[in-house]
């Protein structure tokens, strides 16, 4: 069935930002761009799963002219690698099958081939000075990106080739890898498709992807069957045991698989400072059967004796980059250094074997608030966690443990990181019958005002919560906090944990399913009276402090301009003091001229609105 979805959420369509989209949307196409709305069976919209299922086997791309580009960069690749024996010229090219089959086998070594300069220098150094992973690390041909790529680009010159392809012939084989389908967690700008590869180009989230390492990240697609797709708007991870459930025996590394840890999930593109606001809401639905026995695909506590569960689930916001100080005398974490979340992403197949494996897995599997850089609600026991606050926390309790008569008194205080929301998030029992049942949550919404520096946290379209600048600031000066002036990307995160399973084989599936709204449907909050609120407040606040001086005209004269200095408010000054110059003497005692304080009030207005994009 067809339903309506928004291209740019409507809260963001007065904003500078969203009036330069609807723009770039009209070039495209006009009549989408000013009804703002699209069908989920129009011609232009993309749902990514449903193209997954879509592809044809043993492609690189459905595109015929990437494919053969991509085709080519492998036989190349493997060729001068080795791959294809001694005598490579004897392979036949025409055999798609056999070039795929062989990629498949190096395709994990290929995507993480290429380290910069610095991951390689820490990955030395990781290893202290061990020779031997040292000589192994650098005999390895795929250890450098540059061995086996070529430039297509002169091979083609005689070619006809589209002139929109032409820029893939000097790109690197992991780089095209990346951009084309078989990249399954890599998704396009938005689910609005002109065609080839043009794509509206939307730069906030629209899916969810996963943060999880391997062998995780298999352990759920294989037993569990992850699927993230957009359909009808919404992002949606989903889980299901499948008609003929897989036992924990069938997997290697049972023990370690079945250990309890969280599996963590980012938005597919980060949220910048000046979006000024962003907001998401979601809801849980797991529905438990015989394949389970009853038992639910993530964790809910008391869920046997109680209609009303927590889930064991938190969600909220995380930086890009993190950094890692050594814990203790513990050096080998501080190997880690600063972390971009972005490549951990983007190569999902993430190198299990490199020296800090072992410790990102570890800080991956952590929960959304712990997980470092990151602030989160915990449905479990209705706190907010901010990891970054927390070290404050650590550094007291190491200073309270060198004194007893100091570690007898009460350490939990504001410096905790944690936050207690008296919000009841509850996971509801809507239905129960003799073959399943099914529960459900409240919906629950995030949001984060880059403005005033705060996370601001809805139930069911009521504000419930918002936590302040001073409640997400650490008090230690050396550490960067979420609205650091470092901090130039934040991701949504959402993260769960599952339970110790076992699966029986059942015509009815134990599933789950995390329904996402990034803005495409109309929200059970409303955030454009958030949004129109705070403008409001914000404007008179600006205003106040204008007027907020005594009468002397030399000094105010002179406090409004050093004001509009200060602030960045470069236009606004100049048109002042342009319009000053004409009606005020600055050796007279006369009043500051009505068009200049109209020119302020208009003026800084307006720049302050383009400066958050409002």
């Amino acid at each position: 069935m067809s339903t309506l979805c928004y291209i740019i959420p409507p809260y963001l369509l007065d904003s500078t930002k969203g009036n330069q989209l609807r723009k770039e949307l009209c070039k495209q196409n006009e009549q989408m761009g000013l009804i703002n709305v699209i069908t989920t069976d129009s011609p232009y919209y993309y749902n990514h799963a449903r193209h997954q299922e879509t592809l044809e086997a043993n492609k690189f791309s459905n595109d015929p002219f990437l494919h053969n580009i991509i085709k080519e960069k492998v036989i190349y690749k493997l060729s001068i690698v080795g791959a294809f024996g001694s005598n490579p010229m004897e392979f036949s090219w025409e055999n798609d099958d056999y070039v795929y089959d062989m990629f498949n086998i190096f395709k994990h070594r290929i995507i993480n081939d290429s380290t910069d300069e610095h991951d390689k220098k820490e990955d030395e150094e990781s290893v202290n000075g061990n020779s031997t992973t040292d000589k192994r690390e650098k005999s390895s041909l795929f250890t450098d990106g540059k061995v086996g790529e070529i430039d297509l680009t002169p091979l083609y010159s005689s070619t006809p080739i589209p002139k929109e392809y032409k820029k893939y012939l000097s790109m690197s084989l992991k780089q095209l890898i990346l951009l084309t389908d078989h990249h399954k967690y890599r998704f396009p700008p938005s689910f609005v498709h002109f065609g080839k590869e043009l794509y509206f180009q939307y730069p906030l989230p629209i899916s969810w992807v996963p943060l999880i390492p391997n062998p995780y990240l298999e352990y759920l697609e294989r037993r569990f069957n992850l699927t993230i797709d957009n359909e009808k708007g919404f992002s949606n991870i989903n889980l299901s045991t499948g008609r003929v459930p897989k036992s924990i025996s069938d997997f290697e590394n049972s023990e370690d698989l079945i250990k309890a840890r969280y599996y963590n999930f980012v938005t597919d593109k980060a949220i910048v400072p000046s979006s000024g606001i962003y907001y998401y809401e979601f809801e849980v639905e797991q529905t438990a059967t015989n394949a389970t026995n009853f038992k639910t695909i993530a964790v809910m506590n008391d869920s046997s004796i109680s209609a009303n569960s927590s889930l064991n689930l938190a969600a909220g916001f995380t930086k890009r980059y993190l950094s890692f100080d050594s814990p203790g005398n513990n050096q080998t974490l501080a190997t880690l250094g600063k972390i971009d979340l972005e490549n951990i992403k983007s190569d999902i197949f993430y190198n299990s074997g490199s020296p800090a494996s072992t410790e990102t897995k570890v800080f991956l599997s952590s929960r959304p608030g712990e997980f470092p850089g990151s602030v989160a609600i915990n449905f479990e026991d209705s706190t907010f966690y901010n990891s970054i606050k927390g070290t404050d926390s650590l550094q007291r309790n190491q200073i309270l443990n060198m004194n007893r008569r100091l570690n007898s008194r009460n350490s939990i205080d504001a410096d905790s990181g944690k936050v207690y929301v008296d919000i009841p998030f509850k996971t509801k029992l809507i239905d129960d019958t003799e073959t399943q049942r099914i529960h459900k949550t409240d919906t629950i919404g995030c949001g984060i005002n880059f403005m005033d520096k705060s996370i601001f946290l809805t139930l069911n379209g009521v504000l419930a919560r918002v936590l302040t600048e001073s409640d997400l600031t650490s008090n230690d000066a050396t550490i960067e906090n979420l609205f650091g002036k470092d901090a130039k990307d934040i991701y949504p995160i959402i993260g769960f944990k599952i339970g110790e399973l076992e699966t029986f084989d059942c015509d009815e599936p134990t599933t789950m399913n995390i329904k996402c709204n990034f803005g495409f449907k109309s929200f059970m909050y409303n955030i454009q009276s958030y949004v129109d609120y705070f403008k409001a407040q914000q404007k008179k606040q600006i205003e106040m402090k204008l007027l907020d001086v005594d009468d002397d005209p030399v000094r105010l004269h002179s406090l409004i301009n050093n004001y509009l200095k200060k602030n960045g408010f470069t236009e606004t000054q100049k048109l002042f003091e342009s319009e000053s110059s004409d009606s005020y003497d600055h050796e007279a005692t006369t009043e500051i001229s009505e068009t200049s304080l109209k020119t302020i009030f208009e003026n800084v207005d307006n720049e302050f609105m383009l400066h958050y994009n409002l």
